[in-house]
């Protein structure tokens, strides 16, 4: 298959950031199992009852980290689940490019490419209402093509995992993590490169820009005692180039008389105009 410039380009990019930028550099992370995942999320390990990936598209689009990045872990361990829609590996090496294509193709309609969903199955005790968790959504798309089709993004649905892709949009009816209804994407939230400062999306190193979302975000959701399954998806948006990113952490079930549905804390968006690339 013949390549486009702008493909070759990024592709001998990744290589010499990789070359240089790997050389003494031991980041704390593994490739991780569902359950291994479900664990460093959830604070409490004793509700979950099982785990798995419904697809994925490389096993190195998941990890555990135990090295403190970006204000991560948050809750009471050392751990914290991280997905990509590359290899987890890049992330942890500043100044360097995450820039992987695994060639997965669409999943979910006709514009996801590379997705990772990871499903956790767990219990509700008597007298619990509310899912929370903490996490941040780091991408190399930010923020030269924000308001383009290459809207890369991360949905949690509760129980039901509906979402698809047409043509660059993106429809998530069950998802929760929203803000004024909007997902976390590349073109729905404020993001700095600042706040990606430790990992590969500071807008420097062999990359073309990249940056993390302002602030730590908290997704929540009602919920009733019993059996559910969590759904947490990422994917690049109409190309399989120039990784997106989220960590995840510090899961908590409580009771709450003011659980509400979507990201708490955020109530600004930017939209910019559309770029082609």
């Amino acid at each position: 298959m013949k390549l486009s410039f702008k493909k070759l380009f990024m592709f001998l990019l990744t290589a010499l950031a990789l070359v240089f930028s790997t050389l003494g550099v031991t980041p704390a992370y593994a490739t991780s199992t569902a359950l291994a995942m479900a664990n460093a999320l959830f604070e409490d390990q004793t509700l979950i009852t099982g785990a798995s990936y419904t697809t994925i598209a490389n096993s190195a689009q998941t990890a555990v980290f135990t090295s403190a990045l970006t204000g991560f872990p948050k809750g009471g361990d050392a751990s914290f689940a991280v997905m990509s829609t590359g290899d987890t590996a890049a992330i942890p090496i500043p100044d360097s490019f995450a820039n992987t294509d695994y060639a997965g193709g669409n999943i979910r309609g006709n514009s996801d490419y590379d997705v990772a969903i990871l499903k956790i199955d767990f219990n509700v005790p008597a007298g619990k209402n509310c899912l929370t968790f903490q996490l941040r959504f780091l991408s190399e798309e930010y923020p030269n093509y924000v308001g383009s089709q290459y809207n890369d993004a991360f949905i949690a649905e509760l129980d039901t995992s509906d979402w698809t892709t047409t043509d660059g949009t993106i429809t998530a009816p069950n998802n929760f993590a929203t803000v004024s209804g909007a997902n976390v994407s590349v073109n729905s939230l404020p993001m700095s490169a600042s706040n990606g400062a430790g990992t590969a999306f500071d807008s420097a190193g062999f990359g073309t820009g990249g940056a993390s979302t302002l602030g730590f975000l908290a997704a929540q959701s009602q919920l009733t005692p019993g059996h559910h399954s969590l759904y947490l998806s990422i994917f690049d948006q109409s190309d399989h180039i120039l990784d997106s990113a989220v960590f995840l952490d510090d899961l908590t079930i409580n009771n709450s008389t003011s659980c509400t549905r979507g990201i708490l804390g955020i109530n600004k968006l930017l939209f910019l105009p559309l770029i082609v690339r």
